[in-house]
């Protein structure tokens, strides 16, 4: 029989006595701390189980991913492509009204219709007096009207754009100008547009620039005074 008188007995007895240790842990330490080592290893094991699934979801992620981009790539492509044809289209369905209605607009300033004048008819005006650059700028002019009264020819300068900004009313009062000076002849400056920005408004209502009203895709006709300032 084990006599135990000193607290190193005690611990003697324990080492010597398995089942008295496990007895003496279990009060002591209470059921869930004493399972604290096997919860521990099984949350390891969920952890890693946890870890690899989201490396899987990672790797397939990333995979969704660089198929958005690529999609988002040949949308975007789609799209600036669709965006120039319909450009090419807008600047078509643009032009086409003022150069078919030319002798209209030739009479809204009170003028006889003579004849639309071509990039050589240009070129010969300018002759040498030009940079190279505004040579290149003023033959490429979108549409020039030739037309008379009874004080002999005058000239109608043109820049057609969907949506008129200060680049289309700068070229077409230089290029009016510039007719002038060759010419020794008026020269009126206008805009052929569906829509003007701010700016562009605030030259037609001073006067310094006219405005062709382009019917837009609806189709409303339009009753514009070129002659106005």
């Amino acid at each position: 029989m084990t006599t135990i008188n000193t607290l190193d007995d005690f611990l003697q007895a324990l080492g010597d006595n398995p089942t008295w240790r496990d007895a003496v842990r279990a009060r002591i330490l209470g059921e869930d701390v004493l399972q604290l080592p096997a919860k521990f290893d099984a949350f390891v094991e969920e952890q890693r189980a946890f870890n690899e699934e989201m490396r899987g979801f990672v790797k397939e992620q990333r995979a969704i991913n660089e198929e958005q981009r690529a999609w988002n790539r040949n949308a975007t492509a789609r799209f600036d492509r669709m965006e120039g044809d319909m450009s090419t289209f807008k600047d078509f369905y643009v032009s086409r009204q003022p150069f078919t209605d030319a002798p209209g607009i030739a009479s809204d300033f009170g003028l006889e219709f003579v004849r639309l004048l071509t990039s050589e008819d240009l070129r010969r005006m300018a002759g040498n007096n030009l940079s190279v650059n505004v040579n290149r700028s003023f033959r490429n002019a979108d549409m020039v009207i030739e037309g008379a009264d009874e004080t002999g020819p005058s000239y109608i300068a043109i820049e057609v754009s969907y949506t008129a900004d200060t680049r289309d009313t700068d070229r077409a009062i230089r290029n009016a100008e510039l007719i002038t000076r060759f010419t020794g002849r008026p020269a009126q400056p206008v805009i052929a547009s569906i829509r003007n920005d701010y700016v562009v408004q605030e030259l037609i209502e001073s006067g310094a620039v006219h405005w062709y009203e382009v019917r837009d895709h609806a189709g409303r006709d339009t009753d514009i005074d070129l002659t106005s300032p």
